[in-house]
């Protein structure tokens, strides 16, 4: 009982202080309070005419500027006026509409059809279709169908691995962003025409001296009404900018680059009145300069009166990122999702050719079934590695040459542009009888007779230890023996210990058309 007599005890000192907290907290006693020194009179606002053509025509006309300032302003206001709406016809007619139209994708699909498995286009070093190498960006360089691969990279780039942080949620950003630019532009309008009206209304424009500074004291009637007419062209061309800039990010490109571009280009477009401003005459910069800033009417200063404008502008800049995000960016994101199915879904490692009579016979990049890290390991790469930096090529020690570099590369001295064009289109039975008529001979073992074969088959064994190569040094033709039933480049390189010679006591395969010079028929 003593026990929960204490807890009833603490319960009950805990409630009481926390209503003495409560009763501090909304009572009219706050830790800052306004003293006899300070007024709410002293928040009121004030407007100050911005270095801008839209401010500063304000006074086109004025005594306190000659004739042709006057006439140079005007023409500084023109031309920011046509500025602008060149710029909202080209935005109209040029970039409101997405990229990634039904026409593309159709286009997409008849590059993927005429180009990316053409057998025309296959990599004979990689084992791959174009559609392969254009697909895998971050494997391959492709040679060709670069606008393709670029495309391919900006959906890559838009789509990111992190939908938080990716290509829509830039765009998401550059429209809020876009957003507050023009809203900073629209409540300077606001507050321009709230300042102007509390004037006074005279038959002509009062701009009084008041030490080094100069006061507006009444705005004529005349002049009111072309203040009118100026921030009805300002707010009109701004919801225009507004409206049309949306679209312009959320339509123009993909690329992630580009819409940091777009979204400051936007920015520099809107400002374009404060540019124009710098060939404003002196004496209108000296106006603008030294005029004091504008009384706001009273009732801002007032408590009862907030200032709602924020809270308004916030909520459209909201609406108007959603609007944007159900109404365009969603299309773009799914255009985008679907061009890049075009391309890349379905099966890539094909590739096919057609007859006379538009048959189509299709084969696998692979047929072997080459690893990746065995394509790799093969010569070729090392030997044109060897080409580009010769002080590379390694001096072998067992050769004619054992005191001269051995490049992996085979090289000729008569018509070698010729006879580098012609091999890269001989098929397997022109190539093995290449390399013989290279050594002068018809159906030898080539190994110890061309040189650079032997080091192209001990830079290559690591990759070709896949058909059945146990010997970690090849240097003659007996240790390329175990792959003669297996490889043609075997039966090239030595035709003789692989049967080909005799076809019929030799290995299955050893006919010229499966790697055998033509000479061992």
């Amino acid at each position: 009982d003593i026990t929960g007599m204490t807890h009833m005890s603490s319960l009950q000192s805990l409630v009481t202080r926390l209503a003495s907290w409560s009763k501090a907290f909304t009572s009219s006693d706050r830790d800052v309070v306004l003293g006899d020194c300070f007024s709410n009179q002293e928040l009121a606002q004030e407007f100050k005419l911005h270095k801008s053509v839209w401010d500063a025509a304000i006074f086109i006309g004025c005594p306190q500027l000659t004739a042709i300032d006057s006439v140079f302003l005007a023409f500084c206001l023109c031309m920011n006026v046509v500025v602008l709406v060149t710029f909202l016809g080209i935005t109209f007619y040029v970039f409101t509409s997405s990229r990634l139209t039904p026409e593309l994708e159709s286009r997409l699909e008849d590059w993927r059809i005429n180009f990316g498995h053409s057998v025309k286009y296959y990599d004979q070093i990689t084992l791959t279709s174009l559609t392969q190498r254009v697909c895998a960006l971050d494997k391959f360089e492709p040679e060709m169908s670069s606008r393709v691969a670029l495309l391919l990279h900006d959906i890559r780039k838009f789509i990111g691995t992190n939908p938080f942080f990716n290509g829509p949620a830039l765009v998401r950003v550059a429209l809020l962003v876009w957003g507050l630019t023009v809203v900073s532009d629209l409540t300077q309008c606001w507050d321009l025409s709230r300042v102007l009206r509390a004037l006074p209304r005279k038959p002509e424009t009062r701009i009084c001296r008041d030490g080094p500074s100069l006061r507006l004291d009444a705005i004529g009637r005349g002049r009111a009404a072309w203040v009118a007419c100026i921030l009805l062209v300002r707010v009109s061309t701004s919801v225009f900018l507004w409206e049309l800039g949306n679209q312009f990010l959320c339509f123009h490109s993909i690329s992630t680059a580009e819409i940091l571009l777009n979204a400051v280009a936007l920015e520099i477009i809107l400002k374009i009145d404060e540019a124009m401003f710098a060939l404003c005459p002196w004496r209108v910069k000296a106006l603008i300069s030294k005029l004091e800033p504008l009384p706001a009417p009273s009732r801002f200063g007032r408590k009862r009166w907030p200032d709602h404008r924020p809270y308004i502008f916030a909520a459209v800049i909201i609406a108007t990122v959603a609007i944007a995000q159900f109404w365009a960016l969603q299309k773009v994101e799914d255009a985008v999702l679907r061009a890049n199915a075009t391309v890349c879904s379905g099966v890539q490692d094909f590739v096919y050719s057609t007859d006379v009579f538009h048959l189509v016979y299709t084969s696998n990049t692979n047929p072997s079934g080459f690893s990746e890290e065995k394509i790799s390991n093969y010569g070729h790469k090392q030997a044109i590695l060897e080409t580009i930096y010769p002080e590379t090529v390694p001096i072998m020690g067992s050769c004619e040459r054992c005191d001269e570099p051995l490049p992996m590369a085979i090289s000729f001295n008569v018509s070698p542009l010729e006879q580098v064009k012609k091999r890269s289109q001989w098929d397997v039975l022109a190539a093995s009888t290449g390399l013989q008529a290279l050594a002068g001979t018809e159906c030898d073992d080539l190994l110890l007779r061309i040189p650079e074969l032997a080091r192209f088959w001990n830079e290559s064994a690591d990759a070709l230890t896949f058909f059945g190569s146990t010997s970690a040094q090849i240097s003659t033709c007996a240790d390329v023996a175990p792959m003669c039933a297996y490889h043609d480049k075997a039966r090239a390189s030595c035709p003789e210990t692989c049967g080909c010679s005799t076809p019929l006591a030799g290995p299955l395969l050893s006919t010229p058309e499966y790697g055998c010079p033509s000479d061992s028929r």
